[in-house]
């Protein structure tokens, strides 16, 4: 071990005399006592008397105490505090005061008496922290501190952000609240004013039915009227041949009245009605919906440290789902029911760059080589993957970037376009795409395949487009960043990767929100199971999407 100087006396190398030294506790109360001791502590010098009560206050009975002998000789301060006042942890009454450079290890004397008997490097901490200002491990050191404090700054600043992100969210989910709940004021008030017409109808209907059976009745009661008073007349005159002739001619008269009062039996009617509220109209009735994902497996296809991530994502049965791996130039089978690894193909090309699901059991591969080409690829339903059939594609068209399969085509974004192919790779159509560029592009079709959903990274935005390459719709805010992969679910609402986060859009793009607070590099729906599958890196995260 190493031999050290007992540096626990402070020597003033400003000046060849002795500065007189006074008890600061009492310079604070106005008076000059000589002080007698320091507390190591505290980093104060201390009178006889302040030295003895120092002792015997509970809250100062560990602090480390120097009398004259041993006192630091330095009357500023600041000189006062540059010793060693570090309690050991592991001795409280003792001053870590040696450092050993062989354990890397701090230390009081006891320590190193103990522990490190045997190493020859053990240093006294004042000795060498002389020049520590200068030294290369302490700049090393302010290197680190200020890329720590660079870092806590960033992660302020982020926390910062998803405080403003969280704000907004809940503004904007109150915003469409008030405008669900006004649409569905307004369709409660078309609902009362259809019911109350077809109310008003009815008893317009009644009435008239009424009316005309009154008038019904009124003509029955003209001819009663008449043949009484003819009857009354002529039997008051005991006129009885009239009378007679009067009886028959009215027998006549009653049986077209039999008639007239069927007549009057039928509009007399009316149609009588009753209004039954509705059943169970709180549990029929919604206001809204929060849609919220919530992660539920995690599946990392991680067979080496390279700086491999996932390409690509395409659902193939309910439980099977592909992963292309484009540095690896290989596609994984796994079956999410336990998120295990089903089988794997390595595919023979320089680059495999998107994946989509052709049917149940098949997918396709856009991959580079000498030129483009499209690599079938068959699973069944054990989850075994082999090789089917390729198509080269023609040299004419653009680089494609990216790609889908939807309804017998192929739909791929090239350099300002979108070229559609057959299921064989015979052109069909080209539609023009304004920002089509990027090689993060990426594509996705509605369910009812009228419109074609764009990402165009470059301009932080997607695209609506009709078959015939006119726009729909542009969406676009503050906190999407570089949206690149994109899929939509079968009610229409459309998922997409971005640089911090993954974003829902509606169809039309009229509004959207972040819901994932996570980034993604690939993704895919399954609408079976209402999972949306996000490559991360080389993990694969499974939300569920609560509806």
């Amino acid at each position: 071990m190493a031999t050290c100087k007992d540096f626990s006396r402070s020597v003033v190398a400003a000046s060849d005399e002795l500065e007189e030294i006074y008890c600061e506790p009492c310079l604070d109360g106005g008076k000059q006592i000589e002080a007698e001791g320091f507390c190591v502590d505290c980093a104060e010098y201390l009178c006889g008397q302040c030295y003895k009560m120092h002792t015997r206050f509970k809250a100062f009975k560990h602090h480390v105490l120097q009398d004259n002998d041993k006192m630091p000789l330095d009357s500023r301060k600041s000189r006062a505090q540059d010793v060693c006042v570090e309690r050991c942890g592991n001795h409280p009454t003792k001053i870590v005061e040696y450092f050993c450079s062989s354990c890397d290890m701090l230390g009081c004397n006891v320590c190193i008496t103990v522990s490190h008997r045997q190493c020859e490097n053990v240093d006294h901490i004042p000795d060498i922290a002389k020049d520590l200002n200068s030294s290369e491990e302490f700049k090393t050191f302010l290197s680190k501190l200020e890329s720590n404090y660079d870092c806590i700054n960033k992660y302020t600043s982020r926390i910062q952000l998803k405080i403003d992100i969280s704000d907004d969210i809940t503004k904007q989910g109150k915003a469409e609240l008030r405008k669900q709940r006004n649409e569905i004021n307004k369709f409660f008030d078309q609902l009362e004013a259809d019911v109350d017409r077809r109310m008003r109808n009815m008893d317009k209907s009644n009435k008239q039915s009424l009316q005309a059976a009154s008038d019904t009745a009124d003509s029955i009661n003209d001819v009663l009227t008449k043949i009484k008073t003819s009857i009354e007349s002529k039997k008051e005159a005991n006129q009885n041949c009239e009378l007679f002739i009067t009886m028959k001619q009215s027998k006549q008269s009653f049986a077209k009245l039999d008639k007239q009062y069927e007549k009057l039996s039928q509009e007399s009617r009316i149609q009588p009605f009753f209004l039954t509220p509705a059943k169970q109209i709180q549990n029929t009735i919604e206001i809204g919906r929060l849609r919220i994902a919530t992660l539920v497996l995690k599946n990392d296809i991680g067979e080496d440290n390279d700086a491999s991530w996932i390409n690509g994502l395409a659902t193939i049965q309910n439980h099977i789902l592909a992963v292309l791996i484009s540095k690896r130039k290989t596609v994984y089978v796994v079956d999410t029911r336990n998120t295990q690894v089903v089988d794997k193909i390595v595919l023979q090309c320089k680059n495999a760059w998107r994946i989509t699901s052709v049917n149940t059991n098949q997918l396709a591969v856009l991959m580079y080589s000498d030129y483009q080409n499209i690599q079938f690829l068959s699973v069944d339903s054990s989850g075994n993957i082999s090789k089917n059939k390729k198509i080269k594609l023609d040299r004419q068209f653009n680089f494609f970037r990216s790609f889908l399969f939807k309804s017998g085509k192929f739909f791929m974004t090239g350099f300002r376009e979108i070229v559609i192919l057959d299921i064989v790779g015979n052109h069909l159509k080209t539609l023009p795409a304004r920002y089509a560029t990027d090689i993060g592009t990426g594509i996705a079709i509605s369910p009812d395949e009228k419109v074609i959903y764009l990402t165009e990274p470059a301009e932080n935005n997607v695209t609506s487009l009709t078959l015939d390459g006119k726009v729909n719709a542009v969406y676009s805010d503050r906190y999407m960043k570089s949206p690149e992969q994109i899929t939509v679910d079968n009610e229409g609402y459309i998922y997409v990767c971005c640089k911090d986060n993954i974003y829902q859009l509606s169809g039309d793009l009229s509004y959207g929100h972040i819901l994932i607070d996570d980034w993604g590099s690939s993704i895919t729906y399954c609408n079976s199971n209402h999972r949306l599958y996000s490559g991360r890196g080389k993990v694969v995260n499974v939300y569920e999407i609560d509806n």
